[in-house]
């Protein structure tokens, strides 16, 4: 004999194995499916939207100015039959602070890799650009897990604290880093940047 089970619509039902032997799995979304007692193995995965915040810290620009970035990812399992099949292989049987984990590590990947090819400018004059070549690099490398990227946003960038006609080392040499001018336009970009996140948060005083 067996049971019915079903699943809500945030949950995949992962059902393995039948009363004839073979190795079937059964997927179920928002539905139901039969596992048989004492024969059929079941499990679930979470299909709900999961928020990850990657930050990269101290991270060297294509100038070699070292930038620390935060991230925001919302990033969920995906449900066509085939891309479930996938993720069911990665992670069923883990946390969602376990995918969480491994999702978050392909991501701040990524993000140090690119903010090494750009200038600091490019990274506050045009945030969007930034998150959505991030969003595209990391896409293929998550999707090859069953997981979909949502959306992903810039929510924190600053520099480490630095002055102008410092020096930054690198392997043989040692160079300019910045110019008075460009850093003067530098840190008045990150000015208005502050005052657009400040602008941007609730007003919590408010009754």
């Amino acid at each position: 004999m067996g049971s019915c089970l079903t699943v809500g619509p945030n949950e995949a039902l992962v059902v393995s194995g039948d009363c004839c032997g073979a190795d079937t799995k059964t997927y179920a979304v928002g539905g139901w499916a039969w596992a048989w007692c004492l024969i059929s193995d079941t499990q679930r995965i979470t299909l709900e939207i999961m928020t990850l915040q990657p930050r990269c810290e101290d991270v060297e620009t294509a100038e070699g100015v070292a930038i620390t970035v935060t991230g925001v990812a919302q990033v969920k399992v995906m449900t066509e039959h085939d891309l479930l099949a996938i993720a069911c292989e990665q992670f069923l049987g883990k946390s969602v602070v376990e995918i969480k984990a491994v999702v978050l590590q392909t991501l701040e990947g990524h993000l140090r890799s690119i903010l090494g090819t750009l200038t600091v400018e490019q990274i506050y004059q045009d945030r969007d650009q930034f998150a959505k070549l991030v969003r595209e690099v990391a896409s293929p490398d998550v999707g090859r897990m069953g997981i979909e990227i949502l959306s992903f946003t810039i929510k924190v960038g600053w520099q480490r604290q630095m002055r102008p006609g410092t020096f930054d080392s690198e392997p043989k040499c040692l160079k300019k880093v910045l110019t008075e001018q460009r850093w003067v336009k530098i840190m008045h970009l990150l000015k208005l940047y502050q005052e657009e996140c400040k602008w941007q948060q609730p007003n919590n005083s408010l009754t």
